[in-house]
């Protein structure tokens, strides 16, 4: 059993853990409780509890906790708290999340920080919308921590943690590596990876980019024969199964590339996406719909990514880069299609356009780059 610690300065709030509770059976054990008026106190009551994941409520001084006094602090400080403590022991170290309702937690912007001080940041709706998802989640960071801490301090950690072969090696920067081995916490080798890998696809692919390597519908994603397809995917090692894998599925974009090579000798990338469905149902006999471009409405197009903002299946040639700040080079940054800065809706999820492209956007925006 995981010990996961969740902070809230309105009891009321702990009822949004009933599903996850039930959903996590024998695998995980919550503690919840106020904090503290003292800072010190709240990081004294959560130690007790020994926590291999800790939930904060981004803002926990909305309301008096103890006597009518209220926690003149929010998640931040406590979380560097821990974090501080990190530094000097490693072994102590574990995932802390930053959980709130949508208005409050906008007020974080880990960019204007030192260093994000969350692994993750949930609205609270998650954990009653998705509580599998966030059991799977919680259980794969938590038994990620456990990886890091174990291989900490060792050479190529991160050929251990992503369990990548010699070609993998040659797409990443040399100085990641590098500069992974140097980190002074379990907690900035999670983030870093995370942030870098996990969380965005270019050597690992999450479903939306496999659909549209593959050059599916999305609304096959959840099909029988898209379920079989990835079934056959995984049986030749294509699927990622290195630290965060548990609670997140991706697949490698290389051996995804090289298996319809090597075994059907179907260069996808040189398809149209109705190209590409005939030729997997051809070598499968698995039936898929092709994928659309958003922009042109035709399945006669080279999509080839997921955009950043819709994951519709989408063309470099009808997208524009996202302001996408990295600490190294990687291969394909953030992208958004036409169409998202046609209607404005790439604002509405957080992402900006890059000044490359800001032209580009800015004849979208006007209708002077217009379909057809």
């Amino acid at each position: 059993m995981y010990n996961v610690v969740f902070v809230d300065d309105r009891e009321d709030q702990f009822i949004i853990l009933n599903q996850v509770k039930r959903e996590a059976k024998d695998t995980l054990d919550f503690f919840e409780f106020v904090p503290e008026a003292s800072i010190i106190d709240t990081q004294k009551a959560i130690s007790k509890k020994a926590p291999d994941l800790l939930l904060l409520d981004y803002r926990l001084d909305e309301k008096p906790v103890r006597d009518d006094k209220i926690a003149e602090y929010k998640a931040g400080p406590v979380a560097q708290q821990f974090r501080d403590s990190a530094i000097e022991d490693y072994k102590n170290d574990f995932p802390i999340f930053a959980v709130s309702h949508e208005e409050n937690i906008r007020l974080y912007d880990p960019d204007k920080t030192a260093h994000d001080l969350f692994d993750q940041i949930w609205f609270k709706n998650f954990f009653v919308d998705h509580p599998n998802d966030a059991v799977n989640q919680m259980i794969s960071f938590i038994e990620a921590y456990k990886e890091i801490i174990d291989c900490f301090n060792t050479e190529n950690i991160l050929h251990k943690l992503l369990q990548i072969n010699a070609e993998e090696v040659g797409f990443i920067d040399s100085h990641f590596f590098k500069d992974i081995n140097k980190l002074k916490a379990p907690n900035l080798v999670s983030i870093n990876i995370f942030k870098t890998f996990i969380n965005r696809s270019w050597l690992l692919l999450d479903k939306d980019n496999l659909l549209a390597r593959l050059g599916i519908h999305p609304d096959d994603k959840e099909s029988t024969h898209f379920n079989e397809l990835t079934r056959i995917i995984t049986e030749n090692d294509i699927e990622y199964s290195g630290i965060f894998g548990s609670g997140f599925q991706r697949w490698w974009a290389n051996r995804l590339k090289g298996f319809f090579e090597g075994r059907y000798s179907v260069a996808l990338g040189d398809l149209t996406s109705a190209e590409r469905v005939e030729k997997i149902s051809e070598c499968t006999g698995l039936k898929f719909q092709p994928a659309l471009s958003r922009w042109t409405n035709n399945s006669d197009t080279y999509v080839s990514f997921a955009c950043s903002s819709c994951k519709n299946p989408t063309e470099v040639e009808y997208s524009v880069s996202a302001y996408d700040p990295v600490p190294h080079p990687v291969i394909g940054k953030n992208r958004i299609c036409w169409s998202c800065i046609q209607t404005g809706e790439y604002g509405d999820r957080g992402f900006l356009v890059d000044d490359s492209d800001e032209f580009t956007a800015d004849k979208i925006r006007h209708g002077k780059i217009v379909f057809g």
